[in-house]
């Protein structure tokens, strides 16, 4: 379930393509999609056209939360807005993680015990299925902090430690030069080709 604030500072840096690369469920809400992409196409921002891209492609869809007594309850959180409740109400309802930067909104999915990831984590996802490389997910941290994306030191430490520890792929199957991503259809025309 994704929040305003993943959704624009990857389109800020020019990875919003990995949202699409990413083998997960790309849900966000009525009010994020009104915040960052009716608003953002209003005011020309450059990253509203792409955000706008992946709706139109299908590979973010909005949904409206059901569990309205959820939605309510979260949504009468003093300082939690109407974009933040929707994602922490979807996450849960959907069994799915929240990809929420909010300091708040995060304390919240604690509580409601809701399962939790930020932008960080969408570039570790990134890594970990070999769509980036570390270097170019460091590169992405420092472009989104330039950016205005808050990340406090320790937290920044801990991000950079959770990029180094992931295991490419690579270093998982050997040094395999010739190791590619392969396609369902290739994989498929494998199968048959070997009687498996």
């Amino acid at each position: 379930m994704l929040n305003s604030t993943p959704l624009i500072y990857l389109a800020k840096i020019g990875l919003i393509d990995v949202i699409s690369k990413l083998r997960i469920e790309s849900i966000t809400s009525p009010s994020v999609k009104q915040e960052v992409i009716d608003r953002g196409l209003a005011m020309g921002a450059p990253e509203a056209e792409a955000l706008s891209k992946l709706l139109d492609e299908k590979v973010v869809k909005v949904v409206a939360p059901r569990n309205t007594s959820l939605f309510k309850s979260l949504l009468s959180i003093k300082g939690l807005s109407t974009a933040d409740a929707e994602i922490l109400a979807l996450a849960k309802e959907h069994k799915g993680t929240a990809i929420i930067d909010d300091k708040l909104a995060r304390s919240v999915a604690k509580v409601y015990s809701i399962s939790l990831g930020g932008t960080a984590h969408l570039l570790k996802l990134a890594i970990e299925e070999n769509i980036i490389t570390k270097d170019r997910a460091k590169r992405s941290l420092d472009e989104m902090i330039a950016q205005g994306w808050r990340c406090g030191p320790e937290d920044y430490a801990k991000i950079l430690k959770q990029f180094d520890n992931v295991e490419s792929p690579r270093s998982m199957f050997g040094s395999d030069k010739r190791l590619k991503r392969i396609t369902k259809n290739e994989h498929q025309e494998f199968q048959r080709s070997h009687n498996i």
